[in-house]
């Protein structure tokens, strides 16, 4: 369902038809439509990279897609993800070190851009795959959908929820928001049961593409 029909759908409901309040559930839409998308990794929010990097640079650029590094793979090793303050307390020499990364920090974005840096500073040219999370696209025109499985009925319930809290409908917006919090936890499930039930392939020593399997997706 696109942002319109379901907007019409919720207004019809409540026998709330106007322009106006039309309008405001359309807001209602995209903010429980955003707050859907970040609450979780969900497949299709996510996104993948491949990035080159020269030796002795260890701060990466990721493109504009990219709302934060979640994943990290150097030459086909994975880099974990570490925070650095706790690097600064049990390993503060690894900042001037140069090697093979092995740890990577998230760093603060610079002109809208999610950057990461690598831990060795890369003593060699290496080639990075980089999952990450994907930035948020609202949905602007009436016709847009939702890009998540099993969206629909989670974003419907919340909507409908803040629709009935505006009329002061407020037990009635009790009940749905306990309906909508039910499916956001179905969400998560469909979520967990297709990972579970993926299969995982592990690439041969030979060929050079990388793609999604290589982090088990």
């Amino acid at each position: 369902m696109n942002k319109q029909q379901i907007a019409n759908l919720i207004c019809e409901k409540l026998q709330a038809t106007d322009s106006a309040s039309l309008e405001l559930c359309k807001k209602f839409i995209n903010l429980r439509y955003e707050m859907i998308w970040h609450d979780g990794l969900w497949k299709e929010s996510l996104v993948m990279q491949t990035v080159a990097v020269p030796a002795h640079d260890h701060s990466v650029t990721l493109a504009p897609e990219f709302e934060f590094p979640v994943a990290v793979r150097c030459d086909r090793e994975q880099v974990l993800p570490v925070d650095q303050q706790t690097l600064f307390a049990v390993d503060p020499d690894i900042f001037d070190r140069a090697g093979t990364p092995s740890r990577f920090v998230v760093l603060p974005k610079q002109d809208g851009r999610a950057r990461l840096r690598l831990l060795e500073t890369p003593a060699r040219d290496c080639q990075l795959l980089v999952l990450g999370k994907r930035v948020f696209q609202p949905l602007a025109a009436d016709d847009d959908t939702g890009a998540l499985v099993a969206l629909n009925n989670t974003l419907i319930a919340f909507a409908e929820y803040d629709m009935l809290e505006r009329e002061r409908q407020y037990a009635k917006a009790q009940t749905k928001l306990q309906e909508a919090n039910a499916l956001m936890e179905q969400m998560r499930e469909v979520e967990r049961y297709q990972t579970a039930a993926s299969a995982q392939l592990i690439p041969g020593p030979t060929g050079t593409e990388w793609d999604a399997a290589e982090f088990g997706y």
